[in-house]
């Protein structure tokens, strides 16, 4: 599905679409398995030398989604990728 780039994590959601982000991109692709629709979710900005090993949609809001990095940075969007609050910087809390 994604000759030449790096997978790093992936997850499917309550529909059946599968979340891929790559190493070093600014967005990652949301596919639905069935119509073959492919959609790019744009990602928060991270460290060059960090990238998404973790992600999750919110079951009871499909426009919810938390990432985490191999550095432990956990962002967090409630408006499908529009903004990407940061909740954790490197394993600790941050505080809004």
């Amino acid at each position: 599905m994604l000759t030449g780039l790096v997978v790093t994590s992936s997850a499917f959601n309550k529909n059946g679409e599968f979340f891929i982000p790559t190493a070093n991109s600014k967005t990652m692709f949301q596919f639905n398995l069935s119509s073959k629709e492919k959609k790019e979710i744009k990602l928060p900005t991270l460290d060059k030398e960090d990238t998404i090993s973790y992600i999750a949609q919110n079951p009871t809001d499909t426009s919810g989604i938390i990432l985490a990095t191999f550095k432990k940075d956990i962002y967090i969007s409630e408006d499908i990728g529009a903004k990407w609050p940061q909740i954790a910087d490197k394993g600790n809390g941050i505080s809004k």
